[in-house]
């Protein structure tokens, strides 16, 4: 019944395939070696250590913690972006974009960023410290 209004209309309308929604999740070759390697790190970073050493690596995990989750914070909580209806003119959408910044949303929520970064940060020295030396270790132990 569409596709007869549509042909009898005065109005061409393009056919065209729908555009993917904003949140669907495409599966590409550079994001599965990013989750294998967060994978590898997570399983390796849980085994227990032995003869280590007290931590000497600077706590730069926690400042670029603390950077990343102000940044990912605010622009999440601060920055909306909204998209206008597709208005058909002859057959061609036409596509609006607005972008609206809140400074009450950014400052919130790079504050809760900033916190979650810092507890990010300080998993990630302990976990990330645990799995290079376990995987050191196991290499070690091989060659």
């Amino acid at each position: 019944m569409i596709d007869r209004i549509l042909k009898s209309s005065e109005v061409r309308v393009r056919s065209s395939h729908p555009l993917p929604s904003p949140y669907a999740i495409t599966v590409t070759p550079l994001r599965i070696i990013i989750f294998l390697i967060i994978i590898f790190l997570l399983i390796f970073g849980f085994f227990p250590v032995r003869d280590s050493r007290e931590s000497k690596h600077p706590r730069s995990w926690i400042v670029v913690g603390l950077v990343v989750g102000i940044v990912i914070g605010g622009y999440w909580l601060g920055v909306t972006k909204s998209t206008s209806v597709p208005d058909i003119q002859n057959g061609i959408p036409v596509w609006g974009q607005s972008i609206r910044i809140s400074i009450l949303g950014v400052l919130s929520g790079s504050v809760i960023g900033g916190i979650l970064g810092i507890a990010g940060g300080y998993l990630l020295r302990f976990i990330v410290r645990r799995a290079i030396h376990n995987v050191s270790a196991i290499v070690g132990k091989i060659f």
